[in-house]
């Protein structure tokens, strides 16, 4: 794999959770765009539109405290210092990136980043001058344990749960709090920083008994269309901490059943796959429903929700004990080498694939239901 020109090695940074490797790379980079007039960087973010949030926003926040040093207009994926120094955010997508050319290339959450797209990223970025600055999680295979197997020494970090905790960036407690909410390979791989395999790790949700979510943000439905199983459908709550509730799960026998249930939320459907056939029922029932034709392959649809189930978490999920198919389900998932879902252990995988959905489209652009669904 194509890190850098030769003899130049890349800086690879492995943390734990909690360690602020996110806001540490932006402070540093800030203070070379400041000491370093028309330094150019871009940043790619594995996890996608939320990382690249949390980015940017780091880096607007510290432009504010220096306003003599901003140069207006900035826009949601760029801003310029008046010493013409620039952060640009681009995100991945099966093309590479597009974007100028940079001397400063950093992929965050790398271990997100599928490889073909990381050898374009790096291709792309790829001036003899480019600098590369990889930060991530401890998770084998990926491409960020590629990175740092071609990380020279001196270019390697490493930083697990008791350097954070003894510098004060989180508690202890907190720390102990999230050992019993993760599986024991997750908690290896997110903070202890071991290299663990993919195919070992198993999705291990919190289960909870509760009656409302405090502080939401907007309720998404994901459905799974089978007519001989039923069509599930499964309920997802996100507040303004990012957590995920599983509040409800439901099985209709019709699409119009479909369209009572998910009133009053955001609905996300699945076409099945390669099938349409599902797609074009759904359309010629509800002609006025704002569907995405889109033709999902098997192969992408499991790439889109793996990503999202892993910008979430595991301590990041949480399912009302209520949910009586889900909770039977969810422990069972495990992840392929590919790092995609593996529901072949699964007993009832369309409430999975609803689930699974569901969480997708809540870290995405979901589908809307017509005015006439929702509740007044």
């Amino acid at each position: 794999m194509m890190m850098v020109k030769e003899g130049k090695s890349p800086i690879t940074w492995v943390g734990s959770r909690f360690s602020s490797k996110t806001f540490t790379t932006a402070l540093a980079l800030f203070w070379r765009m400041v000491g370093e007039p028309g330094l150019s960087i871009t940043c790619v973010p594995g996890g996608k539109f939320e990382q690249g949030r949390v980015a940017m926003g780091y880096m607007k926040a510290f432009c504010r405290f220096f306003p003599r040093i901003r140069r207006r207009p900035w826009t949601s994926t760029t801003i310029t210092l008046s010493n013409r120094s620039s952060f640009s955010i681009l995100f991945p997508t099966e093309n590479g990136v597009q974007g100028k050319r940079a001397n400063v290339v950093w992929i965050d959450e790398a271990q997100l980043i599928d490889k073909e797209i990381f050898d374009l990223v790096i291709f792309q970025a790829g001036a003899e001058k480019t600098q590369v600055i990889l930060t991530g999680t401890a998770e084998y295979p990926s491409v960020l344990h590629d990175a740092w197997e071609a990380t020279s020494e001196e270019n390697r970090m490493m930083t697990r749960w008791e350097e954070v905790v003894e510098a004060g960036i989180t508690s202890r407690e907190v720390v102990e709090a999230m050992r019993e909410q993760v599986a024991p390979d997750a908690w290896r791989a997110m903070m202890e920083c071991e290299w663990v395999k993919k195919g070992d790790r198993v999705f291990n949700p919190r289960i909870e008994k509760f009656d409302q979510v405090a502080n939401p943000t907007g309720k998404w439905w994901g459905w799974d269309f089978n007519p001989a199983a039923g069509h599930w459908g499964v309920a997802v709550v996100k507040d303004v901490d990012g957590v995920a509730w599983v509040v409800e799960e439901r099985v209709a026998r019709d699409f119009r059943e479909v369209g009572r249930i998910s009133a009053g939320g955001v609905c996300v459907l699945e076409d099945g796959g390669t099938n349409s056939g599902y797609c074009d029922a759904v359309v010629s029932l509800f002609p006025t429903l704002n569907w995405r034709r889109e033709r999902a392959t098997a192969e992408s649809r499991g790439k889109m929700v793996a990503t999202a189930l892993k910008m979430m978490g595991d301590n990041k999920v949480v399912v009302n004990e209520s949910c009586v198919e889900l909770v039977k389900n969810l422990p069972s998932i495990r992840f392929d080498d590919r790092g995609m879902p593996d529901k072949k252990s699964v007993k009832n995988p369309h409430v999975v694939d609803a689930f699974l959905l569901a969480i997708h489209a809540s870290t995405s652009t979901p589908v809307l239901l017509p005015k006439r669904w929702r509740k007044k």
